[in-house]
């Protein structure tokens, strides 16, 4: 369980570099949200 947040926590942490660059806050906003739900479906799936 662990090592899949540390994924998603690399994954989000490119993404916000990726998206500073690029200046798209909505982008990353809409990134972070896919993130945070998906997160809930696997802890979800864990119960």
């Amino acid at each position: 369980m662990s090592y899949r947040i540390f994924i998603y926590v690399d994954r989000f942490v490119k993404l916000s570099t990726f998206f500073r660059k690029k200046t798209n806050f909505f982008a990353a906003a809409a990134a972070i949200v896919r993130i945070s739900a998906s997160v809930q479906k696997n802890l979800n799936r864990n119960r």
